[in-house]
């Protein structure tokens, strides 16, 4: 019996082990920022949705992004206009500036 439990620890750390690099590397994502007025600026905006994109954000992600970026005394755009205006970049982004690249 003791021996079946030292085989099976030792199983669940090569395994643990094994899959550990993988967390790590999907974990360590470079960090993303969208500037307080980033609907003046669709380049730069653009570039910086197709970077989330690539890095494997989710729509929702990136849309959470830019509506907590959002300044509305600057921009104008409440947090719902924001959030609108960032889907419709999104789909507009993966058309325009990084084709083929999926916020799910």
């Amino acid at each position: 019996m003791r021996r079946l439990f030292l085989a099976l620890s030792f199983v669940i750390a090569f395994v643990a082990s094994a899959l550990m690099p993988a967390t790590l590397a999907a974990a360590h994502a470079d960090p993303i920022g969208f500037p307080p007025d980033w609907p003046n600026y669709e380049m730069q905006t653009e570039q910086t949705m197709c970077n989330a994109m690539a890095q494997g954000w989710s729509r929702a992600q990136i849309v959470g992004a830019m509506q907590q970026a959002n300044n509305q005394s600057v921009t104008g755009l409440t947090p719902a206009q924001a959030a609108k205006r960032a889907n419709m970049w999104i789909d507009l982004g993966r058309i325009k500036y990084c084709p083929g690249a999926i916020a799910s």
